[in-house]
């Protein structure tokens, strides 16, 4: 079951990386046109209000497309990431432990 919802995952986030990168292509552009101060193109006029928002709202970290592969791993080292440990109702006495020694580790 895990390794179906893994595959179902990774063809879901592949379909969306056609569509996203359709976009990036619209926004860059747009963004080309704005820049150099010439009319925008026939083939985006259409589409330049939706886009024009998210082109005004891109920094950095955004402007360029992100693959499927990136996403997992697109935020290590900027910051530091939230592990939370959880128990069963009846947890057993290694398992307490076990949290109260993580919880003691994260200071």
């Amino acid at each position: 079951r895990r390794q179906t919802r893994l595959r179902r995952e990774y063809l879901y986030r592949k379909s969306l990386e056609g569509r996203d990168k359709a976009a990036y292509e619209k926004k860059r552009v747009i963004r080309e046109a704005l820049a150099a101060g010439r009319p925008l193109p026939t083939e985006v006029r259409a589409s330049y209000d939706a886009l024009k928002d998210e082109v005004d709202a891109e920094d950095e970290r955004t402007r360029e497309v992100r693959d499927h592969i990136d996403d997992e791993y697109g935020d290590a080292g900027l910051a530091e990431p939230v592990v939370c440990v959880t128990t069963s109702r009846d947890a057993s006495s290694r398992l307490k432990q076990f949290a109260k020694e993580v919880k003691v580790c994260k200071k």
